[in-house]
């Protein structure tokens, strides 16, 4: 047997149907997990990815989590809400999904309770922040000099310097000691950031223009991590590849008392 780790499938509106090959006019709602998450799950992360609906019932869930061994949330196309962290919607048109804000947010509670390792990437560590009481910038584009939508036109997947930006680790945080290294460059491809940073949880790496792109809640007994970009679009890099072996082995630890 090998380790499960759950991930959600969040709803996409809009999927055309293709029926015997044919392409038709019929627009469907489906429930999709990114092809990428599932192959680093299975691949690196040596694990069964095990896909959520963000339709559910919690208290089934919540019962079956204790058969987890780790939960990842990567990003999405929409964003988290602001009444989560209780302020109200900027006047410029967002696309929101309410039922994926209460399944990440109680996804990430339930880790905490439990002692399952966590990872969160893009918006799932924007919930992360917000499922311990932080706050989040709805738009980043007026308060930071760097551009953070660098990677848009690859989509994250090229690690060439003109879709990348820099990063200062603290070089007395955890995280310093799982990348053994303290400068480091990554991609990015985000709207929104973290603003007050949650209750308990720290940040552990800033870009040249303050913005805090990771962040851990260090009384955790486990691996518990959120990163604002995307290890997932690049998993050769280096550092892509020690975030998820430190992820892996927590999951395994867990594995392996459950």
């Amino acid at each position: 047997m090998r380790p499960l780790i759950l991930t959600n499938a969040y709803l996409r509106p809009k999927a055309t149907l293709r029926l015997y090959g044919v392409k038709t006019s019929a627009q469907q709602k489906v429930y999709a997990t990114l092809d990428r998450v599932v192959s680093i799950i299975s691949g690196q992360m040596k694990a069964n990815p095990l896909m959520l609906p963000t339709q559910h019932d919690e208290e089934t869930v919540s019962a079956f989590l204790d058969h987890v061994d780790g939960i990842f949330l990567p990003g999405s196309f929409t964003n988290i809400h602001p009444s989560n962290y209780g302020v109200a919607p900027r006047e410029a048109p967002q696309i929101f999904d309410k039922t994926h804000d209460k399944t990440d947010l109680f996804l990430i509670r339930q880790a905490r309770e439990k002692g399952i390792p966590f990872l969160g990437v893009c918006r799932g560590m924007q919930a992360m922040n917000v499922a311990f009481g932080g706050t989040l910038h709805q738009d980043i584009t007026g308060i930071c000099k760097l551009d953070h939508m660098c990677s848009k036109r690859s989509m994250g997947t090229l690690d060439e310097p003109e879709y990348m930006h820099d990063l200062s680790v603290d070089p007395e945080s955890s995280l310093a000691k799982i990348l053994g290294q303290t400068k480091i460059s990554v991609n990015s491809l985000h709207e929104q950031a973290v603003n007050g940073l949650g209750e308990h949880l720290v940040a552990e790496a800033r870009t040249q223009d303050g913005l805090i792109e990771a962040i851990s809640w260090p009384q955790a007994s486990t691996f518990f991590r959120g990163f604002q970009w995307h290890p997932e679009y690049l998993p050769q890099m280096p550092v892509s590849k020690k975030i998820f072996a430190a992820f892996r082995e927590a999951v395994a630890q867990r594995f392996s008392q459950r």
